[in-house]
């Protein structure tokens, strides 16, 4: 009869002849969870001091440790201390149905929370600071404290306690090192070979004293999150400044917007051009950034909530992780919000909104990781921790890249001329859709096709007229901007000291990335506008967009104008740039007045200029 019992358990464990080790340990724990409350833990249990043996301890007793399978005979001999384990208070009990969270769980979680929570308004008290032209600098420590920390905090502990590992059993700590080692030799060996294929770095030139501006080093990073991501915020591409026109020379193309970006764009003219505007008007990006913080902030809190659970000391550690990367991570958003159009108590509101979805997720977190192996949490946590500083917050710190912007040389002339040229090129897909989504348009290629379709009783006779058509307008369109094209460089970029750097209150600029040329921006006395300064010839190479140097020259025309007097500035875009609008009136300008160019074709397909103007605070005597 007994023998049937033990064959019984054998076979609860998939096996009717043996019980292997790890099933023996996993019976035991059966046994013990399921004893029933009862006064073990007092004064008067004999075996209150006696140790809980585990599965290989209780077999070496027995002589059976070379065992790996229990047969029944073997079974039945340990029976009886499988039975003793009951009254052991040392044995683990536990009651799945009801399990106390111990409150400094909470207690610390919370705490936690609320503190990275209040880091984000940090990003409040700096932002005075950004005006300062260290402020990028000093930016790169946090980041790089972040990257660390996260990084360390992902290879350390979050992945090997999702693989159950013990440190002081398994010892990974010597081997997880090694992934330390590998990334940094890789990411200093890049660095090192980036370095030493520069040319011409330091290239640096400072000529025409009689300019009262220096020229500016600026840090440029370049990188889509932080925020993960991946949100498509203002997206425009830095090109020419041109129009179609000989009354009005240039039109402002699209210039790149980065959410990383903005924390560039007070860095040299200061935060004045940032406008408060009604929560209708706020540009998208402020509602994607918001989204994005919540959902970032609830998987924090699932990362803190569980670690807590583990230990106080693992709570901790998630926890100075997670602060180190809100910190940076929060100020670029909060400068982010401020320039999507927001006033500072609609930023600090909006940045506290997304911030409590990280209490949500703190309490998830703790009860999961309280009633079930918090595992999952911490995988899902280690792999979002490795791809924020390996993937996001470390491409900032490598595409981060230093360029100048000097006065236009001499020797600057042909790469002017490239950039230009190509910039004005990219124009021509933009203008093709411009024209066909005018009725005029649409209404002549809808009558060709219908009387084509009528009288030649044929469909493809038809789609070949129209098609015709469309390539035609198309080669005609190229055709305008070639021309456009051939006349500039023969004009002032033909001759821009004479046009630029010799006539007073006038000057153009290049910007050099590693020795070569990559952005330009020219101006002049506005013509139309008397007293005010036009903002002329701003492109940036296709390869150094989003980086923020068109941002960059436009501030320092800005601080140019500023120095000598001008109350405003003054530039001209077309329609088919609305990138550019959005990124001019998120600056600060304003649009004045809009009118067609005045040329036959400019009117039949509705090329409409914009006039912007950006009114500059004069400097206290």
């Amino acid at each position: 009869m007994a023998e049937s019992y033990l064959r019984d358990i054998l076979s609860f464990y998939g096996d009717n002849s043996s019980l292997s080790t790890t099933n023996l340990e996993n019976f035991l724990n059966l046994i013990t969870s399921r004893r029933a409350p009862a006064p073990i833990d007092s004064e008067t249990n004999p075996l209150r001091n006696a140790e809980c043996l585990s599965a290989p301890d209780l077999l070496d007793v027995f002589g059976l440790s070379n065992v790996s399978e229990l047969t029944v005979d073997q079974l039945d001999l340990i029976c009886p201390a499988v039975l003793n384990q009951i009254l052991l208070p040392s044995c683990p009990y536990v009651t799945p149905s009801t399990i106390t969270i111990a409150p400094q769980v909470w207690g610390y979680s919370f705490l936690a929370v609320t503190i990275i929570n209040l880091s984000s308004l940090l990003g409040l008290l700096l932002v005075p600071l950004t005006k300062k032209s260290y402020f990028p600098k000093v930016l790169t420590y946090f980041i790089g404290v972040a990257i660390g920390t996260l990084f360390s905090n992902a290879a350390l502990q979050l992945i090997p306690e999702a693989l159950g590992f013990d440190p002081k059993v398994d010892n990974y700590v010597a081997n997880a090192i090694g992934i330390f080692a590998g990334f940094y030799i890789l990411y200093f060996t890049e660095g090192v070979l980036k370095i030493a294929l520069k040319v011409d770095l330091e290239h640096c030139h400072d000529h025409f004293p009689e300019v009262q501006t220096n020229d500016v080093s600026i840090i440029s990073y370049s990188n889509d999150i932080i925020i993960n991501n991946k949100t498509s915020d203002i997206i425009a591409n830095n090109a020419n400044h041109e129009v179609l026109s000989n009354s009005l020379s240039e039109k402002p193309s699209q210039l790149t917007v980065n959410p990383v970006n903005e924390q560039e764009s007070c860095t040299l003219v200061g935060c004045r051009w940032l406008r408060g505007e009604p929560v209708s008007n706020i540009k998208t990006v402020a509602w994607m950034i918001t989204l994005s913080d919540g959902l970032h902030n609830f998987i924090d809190g699932l990362a803190i909530g569980a670690s807590f659970t583990v230990s106080l000391l693992t709570g901790f550690s998630t926890s100075i992780a997670i602060l180190c990367e809100e910190f940076p991570h929060e100020l670029g958003d909060f400068v982010i919000l401020l320039n999507s159009g927001m006033s500072v108590p609609q930023a600090v509101f909006f940045n506290m909104l997304s911030a409590t979805s990280c209490y949500l997720g703190l309490v998830l977190g703790i009860l999961l990781g309280s009633n079930f192996a918090p595992n999952a949490i911490f995988a899902i946590a280690g792999g979002m921790f490795l791809y924020i500083a390996l993937a996001d917050m470390s491409g900032v710190l490598k595409d981060m890249e230093e360029f100048h912007i000097r006065r236009f040389e001499d020797t600057d002339h042909e790469d002017v001329k490239d950039i230009f040229t190509l910039g004005m090129s990219e124009h021509v897909p933009s203008s093709c859709m411009h024209v066909l989504k005018q009725p005029l348009t649409q209404m002549l290629l809808t009558c060709v096709f219908c009387a084509l379709m009528a009288s030649s009783k044929s469909i493809l006779l038809p789609i070949l007229a129209v098609t015709l058509l469309l390539a035609a307008g198309r080669q005609g369109i190229i055709y305008m901007f070639s021309r456009y094209i051939q006349v500039s460089l023969q004009k002032d970029l033909n001759s821009i000291r004479e046009t630029y750097l010799k006539a007073p209150n006038s000057c153009f600029w290049v910007a050099e990335c590693q020795g070569q040329v990559v952005g330009t921006v020219a101006c002049l006395p506005a013509e139309k506008n008397k007293g005010c300064l036009e903002l002329k010839r701003l492109s940036v190479k296709h390869s150094h967009r989003r980086k923020g140097i068109a941002k960059a020259l436009c501030r320092t025309l800005a601080d140019f104008a500023q120095q000598r007097g001008f109350p405003a500035v003054v530039l001209y875009t077309s329609v088919v740039q609305t990138e550019a609008h959005k990124l001019y009136e998120n600056m600060g300008f304003k649009k004045v007045r809009e009118f067609v160019v005045p040329e036959f074709i400019a009117k039949i397909t509705n090329f409409t200029l914009f006039e912007y103007k950006l009114d500059l605070q004069q400097p206290e005597n």
